[in-house]
Order: C-alpha cells, then sequence, then structure tokens
C-alpha cells in the first residue's frame, strides 16, 4: 500500500483497480512469436514443463539468499544491527511482501519480460519508507530525452501509484541483457525457436497419447473387408484402444485375422530425441544445469558438484551483482546492501567443517561467527580472532619487526644471578 510523505496510507480514487479484479498473467499474454505452430510468449513459456522449471530453479536460488545491511565507517565494514531503514531494507520492503517475495518476483520478471520495476516511495525525511514493485513490466515505458532517463506509467495501475512520471531516483530498474541500457530484452522472447520447438514437441506428445490407437501392433486379414466389416473393425478397434487408458487392451480377432508386434518407428525414436535435446537447449537459454531441472540421466556425484559450482559462478553470481548493485544505487554511500550466498558454496559436512577450521586457525573467523554461521547462539569470550601459532602477533605489517623484537624480547631467559662465594675460612694461627 503507498504511503504518502507522512506515513499515512495515500488516497486513491474510488475506481482505482485492484488486486482482485485484474489478471496478472494476461499482463504477459501479448506479443511474442510463432514457431512451429505455436505461439511463444511470456505466458505461454511458463506452462512449458521445462521452462518451468528453470525459472523455479532460478526463483528458489536467490530467493533463499538473507539479505544484510552493512555500513562503512572508518574503513571498516561491519553488519548493520539497527537502523531506520533496516526493516524494509532486509524483512519486508512493503507491507504485503517479504523480501523472499521480492525477490522471487525479480528473477520472474527478468527472466520473463527481461525487465523488473519498483518504485522507492520515500518519506518527507528521505528516508525509503517501502518499495513496491510494477506487477506489469511491460506496461513500463522508458524513454530518454536529452540525457535524462525516465519512466512512464498508468496511474490506475493495480498498485495505485501517485503520478505517472517517475525518474531514475524514484524507480528501481534491473534489466537483462540489452542493446541500448533502456530496456532489458526477454530471454524467452531471443531464444523464442529453441522453446517453441520444445513446446511444439510437447504438444505433439499430447496429441499422440490422446489419439493413440495402436496396441503395438499391426492386423492383418487373407481377405479384403466389406465397407460395413471395415467400419465395425474401426469402430471396434476404436472403442477398445484408443487413448492411453485403453492402449495394450486384450484384442479379440476374427475371420482369420493375425497380429504382429512392431517396435518403436524411426520417427517416434527421433521424437524422443528431439525432446531431450530440446531439454537442453531451454536449459541454456536460462544459465540452469540440466541435473537441476531433471533433464540429463548422465548423472555422477561428480559432475553434479561442479555443474552446480559452475550454475553459482556463472548464472547466480551475475543476478546477485544486478540486484545489489540496483539497489545501492538508492542507500546512502555508507550503506551497502547483499545478498549472502555463502551458504550455496558448502560442500558436504567434512569439506565444511575443514574449510571452518582454517578459516578459524588464521584468524578469519572467530567462534561465535562460526556458530552464528549454525544458528547457535553466543558466548562470552569468543569473539577473539585467534592463530594456531607460537610466534606470530596480530598487527600491522608496518610492525612487523617491532613485534617480533617485542616477542623475542620476551622470550630470552631471564639471567639467574650468581650465587654468593662463601667468605673464606679464618686461618688458624
Amino acid at each position: 500500500m503507498i504511503l504518502d510523505i507522512n506515513g499515512r496510507h495515500l488516497q486513491q480514487e474510488p475506481d482505482t483497480k485492484s488486486f482482485q479484479n485484474f489478471s496478472y498473467m494476461s499482463s504477459f499474454s501479448f506479443g511474442g512469436l510463432s514457431v512451429a505452430g505455436v505461439n511463444v510468449n511470456a505466458k505461454s513459456a511458463m506452462k512449458h514443463s521445462v521452462v518451468a522449471a528453470c525459472l523455479r530453479a532460478l526463483t528458489s536460488q536467490i530467493a533463499q539468499l538473507p539479505v544484510r545491511l552493512y555500513e562503512l565507517k572508518d574503513g571498516k565494514r561491519t553488519k548493520v544491527q539497527k537502523h531506520k531503514m533496516l526493516t524494509v531494507l532486509t524483512k519486508r520492503p512493503n507491507d504485503y511482501m517479504t523480501w523472499q517475495d521480492l525477490l522471487e518476483m525479480i528473477i520472474l520478471h527478468m527472466h520473463t519480460d527481461g525487465n523488473f520495476y519498483a518504485y522507492v516511495n520515500r518519506n518527507r525525511l528521505g528516508t525509503i519508507a517501502e518499495i513496491i514493485p510494477i506487477p506489469n513490466p511491460s506496461a513500463v515505458s522508458v524513454d530518454m530525452q536529452r540525457g535524462v532517463k525516465t519512466f512512464k506509467i498508468s496511474k490506475d495501475t493495480i498498485i495505485g501509484l501517485p503520478k505517472d512520471l517517475f525518474t531514475t531516483k524514484e524507480m528501481i530498474h534491473i534489466k537483462s541483457m540489452s542493446t541500448d541500457g533502456l530496456k532489458g530484452m526477454s530471454p524467452i522472447i531471443q531464444g523464442a525457436k529453441a522453446i517453441g520447438i520444445s513446446m511444439a514437441a510437447e504438444e505433439y506428445a499430447e496429441r499422440f497419447f490422446l489419439n493413440d490407437a495402436k496396441p503395438g501392433g499391426v492386423l492383418t486379414m487373407p481377405a479384403g473387408l466389406s465397407d460395413e466389416a471395415f467400419d465395425r473393425v474401426k469402430n471396434s478397434w476404436n472403442q477398445n484402444h484408443q487413448g492411453t487408458k485403453k492402449s495394450n487392451n486384450v484384442s479379440v480377432l476374427e475371420d482369420g485375422m493375425t497380429y504382429a508386434p512392431i517396435a518403436v518407428s524411426n520417427k517416434d525414436a527421433q521424437f524422443l530425441e528431439t525432446r531431450a535435446y530440446q531439454k537442453l537447449e531451454v536449459c541454456g537459454i536460462f544459465g540452469v544445469p540440466p541435473q537441476a531441472v531433471s533433464a540429463d540421466s548422465k548423472v555422477t556425484f561428480n559432475n553434479q558438484e561442479q555443474a552446480y559450482l559452475s550454475f553459482h559462478r556463472d548464472t547466480l553470481v551475475p543476478l546477485i551483482k544486478k540486484i545489489q548493485d540496483a539497489f545501492d544505487a538508492f542507500l546512502p554511500d555508507e550503506l551497502d546492501l547483499e545478498l549472502d550466498a555463502a551458504h550455496l558454496l558448502r560442500g558436504d559436512s567434512k569439506a565444511q567443517i575443514e574449510s571452518e577450521k582454517a578459516l578459524h586457525q588464521m584468524g578469519a573467523l572467530t567462534i561465535n561467527e562460526l556458530r552464528a554461521a549454525h544458528s547457535y547462539d553466543d558466548f562470552e569470550g569468543g569473539d577473539v580472532s585467534v592463530v594456531a601459532t607460537n610466534n606470530i602477533t596480530l598487527g600491522l605489517l608496518s610492525e612487523l619487526k617491532e613485534i617480533q623484537a617485542q616477542q623475542a624480547q620476551l622470550q630470552k631467559p631471564t639471567p639467574q644471578a650468581a650465587p654468593d662465594e662463601p667468605s673464606p675460612e679464618p686461618s688458624a694461627d
């Protein structure tokens, strides 16, 4: 819900559209390309099994990332524990969404329309009060005049915007690849041919199983059939075998009919190969490993682990960087928003323990930082960095010689006082 500069709910026109009377999916149904007899656009592609699986893999990986807010002060970067914008920037961007909802929406819009837009609403002090995503990105018009970029959106959109023209200081814009720097390109439209062929193969499979009247063989007769007999055999065969629920039913042959089973035809075999190949092409369009959407049957532990590491490095990291940079542009210079993706790189339990042990022993992580990573409570004295050596003390490199000299002095043995010599015995005269 849009707030005014005083924090009160913005009064909207009585005929303003609402979530109840607006079809979100209809905004994606316009345009597209006709490929292999099917219309490819965001709405139709999202119903395709492979596209839906790829979008789910992308949104679930990004949306699960914790959102952190850091402060840069005196050359040090520390996690913000208390700030007037902490809630809106890490927990609830508005009163009807969580950050997980917002991240899912960002990824979905970027991979369907190619663009994500969100209105940044500030109070009279200039503080971000709420972040309102635009549900229909295709309704946003981006214009550039004399070096000034503006966004035009109808005021009667479902979120009830206060005006229809916005500047780059009011509108967050996260886009996919772009040729002009103004609007991103939709991956679905760019890969429409591959997606369209895959959708056509899926529709062919549906029609094949719906109209299938083959019990897996061929019927032959020693003599020809009359028209009446032909129609009777045809109708009887369709009634007993047409469709997947009736396929492979027992059939009673008459009048010298013989049945010969047949194998899968070359056409059907190529159709299966086509479906498998198109799955890989669609995965390539979205940068998702086939293992993540069950599109690769040759999966081993090693190649699956490498595939997910490549997925993180080549696909997720660029998306994370785009999102962070877009939000950082609206924050003060001393604040920095970060999506924490550290847990995506964690290996198995043994590898994770070895990694954390090494980080602790080199002084990179304290005990409390390790405990926090596993949702354990801190304990007193656990915030000290330690190094597992005997002769090195943490300090500046320029002070190394001085530190080493001090340590060497401390390690020198204390000289023992020489015992008093006994006084000479008096000689007896």
